[in-house]
């Protein structure tokens, strides 16, 4: 029997487009950047999947339910590309899961060991230091060094974006003016000169003075959201 083009209808395949195409950013970002989201975006990610399966299969059910084939091979195409949507996201959260029960947070070591890859960074390997940085991270998700360390050998390999985003992250979790100042430097450099957003290094500026206002840099960093411009372009050291 025709399915017909009803409210529902049109909703599921509303709804396709959104978990198609986040689904093939997070698994871009995954393999070819080597780059992982944090836990708790995953945790949403997989909810909302899980709510979209839920929702696709009630539909499929009404639709299908009189041929069981066609059912059948339906889910199985849906599951199938769940697998490879998202199939890396439940893989890093089971991975973290495993490290947690393992290793619980109380019994880990008290500081990160950065010497692998300190090593692969010694021997010109950034995308190995990189594997290794994020290893770091997964058990030390808070540590500002592993995150700026991610973000440093990112940005040697020129992936822009991502090494903006583990730079982001070193600067939510310092909290000291003269520690964010080079870290701010570095990360409005990409921002302006390597991805065009002088909007974002400026804002950057602002939310230095707002967090510590009283540090000796101030006027210097007042000095550049004066000359920061979109398109500027500033090479990085």
């Amino acid at each position: 029997m025709p399915i017909g083009f009803d409210l529902t209808w049109i909703l599921a395949g509303l709804l396709l487009i959104p978990y198609l195409l986040w689904g093939e950013y997070t698994l871009r970002h995954r393999l070819q950047d080597g780059a992982e989201f944090r836990p708790v975006t995953e945790i949403i990610t997989l909810a909302l999947v899980g709510v979209f399966f839920v929702f696709q299969y009630a539909l499929l059910r009404e639709w299908l339910g009189k041929t069981p084939l066609y059912l059948f091979l339906a889910l199985m195409g849906l599951a199938l590309s769940g697998l490879i949507l998202y199939g890396h996201m439940v893989v890093s959260l089971v991975s973290a899961l495993l490290v947690d029960l393992v290793a619980p947070s109380a019994d880990r070591l008290h500081e990160p060991n950065y010497l692998p890859g300190e090593a692969c960074e010694a021997n010109g390997d950034f995308e190995g230091a990189v594997r290794e940085y994020l290893a770091v991270a997964r058990i030390f998700p808070k540590d500002p060094k592993t995150a700026i360390r991610l973000g440093d050998n990112l940005a040697k390999l020129s992936k822009w974006e991502e090494a903006a985003s583990w730079f982001e992250q070193g600067i939510e979790n310092l909290d000291r003016g003269e520690q964010v100042l080079p870290i701010m430097f570095r990360l409005a450099e990409i921002y302006a000169g390597r991805l065009g957003r002088g909007a974002a290094a400026k804002a950057l500026y602002e939310e230095f003075i707002r967090r510590f206002p009283d540090d000796p840099s101030v006027a210097i960093v007042q000095a550049r959201i004066r000359t920061v411009t979109d398109g500027c372009s500033n090479d990085l050291q």
